[in-house]
């Protein structure tokens, strides 16, 4: 996940999930002031609307969209944080705040060319009212830069922007040209299949890297570790020794009912290997077995992993998949 999904996974989750003793007006204004008031702006903004009594946009609030909408699209990502003065932070709630980031969200698809694809939206409620609140509007980095303004808005109309430190600014000829030669970039994502060719003694999971990008990614990397009772076994997908990409690295073996699993392996590509946009590429199996002596114990898997390609920053994530989970899992035969 990006810094500014983070910061809108953050923000929204002030409505759903509040402190003992706190409103979720309190911790937002909490945390925009105490936490995001010290830093520079990179990744949000602040924004009252022209009208906080009124749920539909106007000129200055398309205008302020619109900016937003290109800035972080052509940068870096950022999440614009509507209801709060943009100098003081103090809220200023706006009415019908629901309403208010459903006008947005239907408008944002109109505001640029290209659209921009994946802006999600959502609210904190206020003190005073419920229907009242702080809207939040989150706007990825593109794969399809530069985005230009739509809007027949005088200012905007016609100019691509850029997030420059805390504001946004017409972009230059030369950041242009950069923006329009920007390749699209790769997105990769670790995937699990359960092996159907699993029996009743074990469970096999297959580990996928798939990318989710618009870009090839090239020379592709993936680091897993698991948790006993679980091992990444050693015979690969075809149970042959053959893995979706190379060993770079393995880690300490597990011996498991005389046969060797490990704790954690490194795997990276060989020259000219790629995984193409929308393709799914086995890399290697995840096992369990069953004690020889019938007894039955935890069967939840803890996957920790970093993954890396070409021109992409190593990521790192993890994810833990109970025994439910697991029956559920898409069946795989390779």
């Amino acid at each position: 996940m990006s810094a500014a999904n983070d910061l809108f996974e953050t923000l929204r989750a002030f409505r759903t999930s509040p402190e003992a003793g706190k409103t979720p007006q309190q911790l937002l204004v909490d945390y925009c002031q105490n936490v995001l008031g010290g830093v520079e702006r990179l990744h949000f903004d602040f924004k009252t609307k022209s009208q906080p009594v009124s749920q539909s946009l106007d000129d200055a609030d398309k205008k302020n969209l619109a900016k937003a909408i290109s800035g972080f699209a052509n940068e870096t990502g950022g999440v614009l944080i509507w209801g709060l003065n943009d100098t003081t932070i103090v809220p200023n709630p706006i009415s019908n705040v629901s309403k208010f980031v459903n006008s947005i969200l239907q408008l944002s698809h109109q505001v640029t060319a290209p659209a921009v694809s994946g802006i999600d939206g959502d609210f904190v409620t206020s003190d005073d009212n419920p229907k009242d609140g702080f809207g939040l509007i989150f706007v990825p980095e593109s794969d399809l830069p530069p985005h230009r303004v739509l809007l027949n808005i005088p200012e905007v109309k016609d100019h691509y922007f850029k997030r420059t430190g805390s504001s946004f600014s017409r972009a230059t000829h030369s950041q242009l040209e950069d923006m329009f030669g920007r390749r699209p970039r790769p997105a990769l994502a670790v995937e699990f299949e359960l092996d159907a060719r699993t029996s009743k003694d074990e469970i096999c999971v297959v580990v996928l890297l798939e990318n989710k990008g618009r870009g090839i990614a090239r020379y592709p990397f993936l680091s897993l570790e698991v948790e006993a009772p679980f091992g990444l076994s050693e015979w690969g997908i075809d149970g042959n020794g053959k893995f979706g990409l190379p060993v770079i690295e393995k880690g300490s073996g597990l011996n498991v009912e005389h046969r060797t699993l490990y704790g954690s392996m490194k795997f990276g590509s060989q020259e000219g290997f790629a995984i193409h946009s929308g393709m799914r590429h086995p890399i290697t199996k995840i096992v369990k077995f069953a004690p020889n002596n019938g007894a039955r114990d935890a069967n939840d898997l803890s996957v920790r992993w970093s993954i890396a390609a070409e021109g992409t920053p190593l990521r790192d994530d993890e994810r833990v998949l109970s025994e439910s989970e697991l029956t559920m899992l898409p069946k795989s035969m390779k």
